[in-house]
């Protein structure tokens, strides 16, 4: 079963830690294609609980959700 940490690697998300709540990063849809001095500002919320991780770009609107459900990582909503 693959953990929080290898399910944001495989998006290209880049976190600082893989604990519950919510966080900002780099959007790795939009980040690298911004103007040089925005590049690294945190237009990305991540939230992580118990079902799952939610992806949110607030700057291009990139949008994933991957939750485990029945014994596997699945994307999408949550039942």
């Amino acid at each position: 079963m693959p953990n929080i940490a290898d399910l944001c690697a495989e998006e290209g998300v880049r976190l600082k830690t893989e604990t519950n709540g919510k966080q900002y990063t780099t959007c790795p849809q939009c980040s690298q294609q911004r103007k040089p001095a925005n590049r690294k500002k945190p237009c990305l919320g991540v939230e992580i609980d118990s079902r799952g991780v939610r992806f949110g770009c607030f700057h291009c609107g990139w949008f994933k959700a991957r939750f485990y459900d029945e014994g596997e990582w699945n994307a999408g909503k949550a039942s």
